[in-house]
């Protein structure tokens, strides 16, 4: 969500110069893809185009069950309810549920305030198409959705026409091509490179700092399985390196714990 209101503030800064906004939907724009699409002056899709999805979710994993298949538990002193939250192997507290759902629901009221405004309906009608539901592009347009039938090239020509460009105007596309990752798996609990640190909404913050959190887990291992004999270390201490690469360490870390768990 944070992500789409970044986008979505990028292109109302443009708006605001009096430039023509279409968004062209391709074959798939739904959820964030709409978020982003709420500025737009004209918004084309093809009758088979995957869109709507006017709703909010989240996902943030914990391993309570899978620990305790392991015979592995928590215990502690907490100071508030919201104390050592989010816990990987204890799971989450009501409290921390309970915050969790009314950034999902609050959010959610974001998202049709936005398309409220944008398509020119009210509270309940956009309500009435969202509750997360995926329209295809026909339906979509009777739904007051979709502006118009198209791809980028119908997109790209009423742009041009709407900012007077006449026939003398070329395209030029901007960004990078996403990089690619080794598995969503890594995605979720490892993170993804130079961009886990970043900042981000709460459900991020705490993704990130659980992601920390299982990958000091797999270096652990590392750390003890790669080395034999009797050893001693310093809870205290900063966690050396091991001797692995951090990459190997956040790969491995599924074969680790099998290996310490069954031998």
């Amino acid at each position: 969500m944070l992500a789409s209101e970044l986008i979505r503030d990028a292109i109302l800064r443009h708006k605001a110069r009096d430039i023509p906004i279409a968004v062209s939907m391709a074959n798939v724009a739904a959820s964030g893809g709409y978020w982003v699409s709420t500025p737009a002056d004209r918004i084309f899709a093809e009758p088979e185009t995957i869109t709507g999805s006017i709703g909010i979710f989240a996902v943030i994993p914990t391993f309570e069950e899978t620990a305790a298949m392991a015979g592995v538990t928590s215990d502690g002193v907490r100071t508030t309810p919201l104390s050592g939250q989010p816990d990987l192997i204890a799971g989450f507290t009501p409290e921390t549920d309970a915050i969790l759902q009314a950034f999902i629901e609050d959010g959610y009221e974001d998202f049709l305030d936005r398309v409220g405004e944008a398509r020119s309906l009210t509270r309940e009608q956009a309500d009435a198409v969202g509750q997360g539901r995926v329209w295809d592009g026909g339906t979509a347009r009777q739904l007051r959705l979709v502006d118009e039938y198209g791809g980028i090239e119908e997109a790209l020509a009423w742009t041009a026409e709407r900012a007077e460009l006449g026939s003398d105007w070329h395209v030029l596309y901007l960004g990078e091509a996403p990089s690619t990752y080794d598995t969503l798996l890594r995605q979720w609990l490892i993170g993804d490179g130079e961009e886990a640190g970043s900042g981000g909404d709460v459900i991020a913050r705490m993704t990130q700092s659980r992601s920390a959190f299982v990958a000091r887990i797999a270096a652990d291992a590392d750390r003890l399985l790669g080395t034999r004999g009797v050893q001693a270390y310093c809870l205290a201490c900063p966690a050396p390196q091991p001797a692995a690469t951090q990459d190997r360490a956040a790969t491995g870390w599924l074969a680790r714990i099998v290996q310490l768990v069954f031998g």
